[in-house]
Formats: C-alpha cells, sequence, structure tokens
C-alpha cells in the first residue's frame, strides 16, 4: 500500500512491540524509533498516516513531541495516538486516542485501519471535545459498542471523515462549540451530546437500528 500505509511510533520498542508486530503483519509500513529527533524529522519527509507515542517512553518527553506536532500542523493531517497512558492531558485536543495499559492491542489496529484504510461502515462517529480523563469527559469507553468510532478531538475526526462514511456524528463538547465545531468538520448535521445520559440514548437508538 506504500505511502497510505506508513505509521510513525516513537518511543521503547519493548512497550509497543506486540502493537507493532500486529500492523506490520496486517501490511503496515511501520517506523519505529525512541529517538525523537528523528522522528519528527522523517515526518516532515516521508508524510505519515498516523503517528503512535508511547506515554511511558524513557528518556523522551512524548507529551513535548505531541505538542511540537500538534503546533506545526502534523496531527491535522495524521492523527496522534498515546499508548500505554502516562501523559497529563497537557492541551484540550492534542492526540486523536488515549490508549492505556492493558487495553489489546487490536484496538490500535483498528484505529489505523479507520484512517489508513477508510472505507469502515461505523454507524456512528463520537467526537469527544475535552480533555481526555477530565471530569466532564465519558468513563468506561468500553460502553460503545464496536459500531461506534470514539475520537478525542477534532482534527482527527475531519479525517476520520475523509475516509469513512459513518450514518451520523454525535459531538461531546460545550453547548456554544458545537456549531464551530461542527462547521470545521464541514457537517450540517450531528447530534449534540451535553451528559451521559444523552449519549446512552443515542446509544441505545444505534442499537436498535434507528439512526
Amino acid at each position: 500500500m506504500g505511502q497510505q500505509s506508513r505509521i510513525f511510533m516513537l518511543g521503547d520498542e519493548n512497550n509497543f512491540c506486540a502493537g507493532r508486530r500486529l500492523l506490520e503483519d496486517n501490511g503496515y509500513d511501520v517506523f519505529a524509533t525512541d529517538n525523537a529527533y528523528l522522528f519528527v524529522s522523517y515526518a516532515g519527509e516521508l508524510h505519515p498516516q498516523l503517528f503512535v507515542l508511547d506515554g511511558q517512553a524513557k528518556g523522551t518527553d512524548c507529551a513535548e513531541v505531541l505538542d511540537y506536532l500538534w503546533q506545526n500542523g502534523y496531527l491535522e493531517e495524521a492523527p496522534g495516538v498515546v499508548i500505554n497512558g502516562g501523559l497529563n492531558p497537557v492541551k484540550t485536543g492534542e492526540a486523536a486516542h488515549y490508549l492505556f495499559a492493558g487495553e489489546k492491542v487490536e484496538k490500535l489496529l483498528v484505529i489505523a485501519n479507520a484512517y489508513c484504510r477508510g472505507k469502515e461502515k461505523y454507524r456512528l462517529l463520537i467526537v469527544e471535545n475535552f480533555p481526555p480523563c477530565s471530569a466532564e469527559s465519558f468513563a468506561g469507553q468500553n460502553m460503545f459498542p464496536a459500531s461506534c468510532f470514539q475520537v478525542d478531538n477534532v482534527s482527527g475526526a475531519k479525517v476520520f471523515l475523509q475516509h469513512n462514511k459513518p450514518q451520523a456524528v454525535a459531538v461531546h463538547c460545550r453547548r456554544e462549540e458545537f456549531e464551530p465545531i461542527c462547521r470545521q468538520m464541514g457537517l450540517s448535521k450531528a447530534y449534540f451530546v451535553e451528559n451521559q445520559e444523552k449519549l446512552e440514548k443515542i446509544l441505545s437508538f444505534d442499537r436498535q437500528s434507528v439512526l
């Protein structure tokens, strides 16, 4: 698949070797390093479709690298995924996904497929516009059925929508942010989600094939 399948990984090899192996076994071209300078330098030349950063990497400030990618526009084209937790939610919206220690590596493959290959048949895209792990964000992401794809920032959602066509989009945000976010994503219609109860109602619709 060439450039269409390029993924960059930064951190300790021992922490993400299973994820790397799974991605490579599924045809992805993976560049992995523990050198932040090489990671950032090659990103500008090779234009990966996904960034994966190890939040528990020793000797590497992944939060600083993530912020650099964000400030320089890299994450507008290739979403960022933080694995193994370990990063405080420094700024809202930098990473599109936060996968914590103990989560199955298959989840990383699901994310890669959505952004790099697309055409996944999701019924609902859930856009979470709060800092990860904040008091307002939803606890227990396992509540989402397999037909839902959840992303933690708007730029990641935009990339997702370029490659996939969910039947509906739900946005969890403050009321004043809802319309600007919809405009950013080019949406004329979306569900506004202000609390857990509203999301559970939308998810119940999804299970009943009402969307």
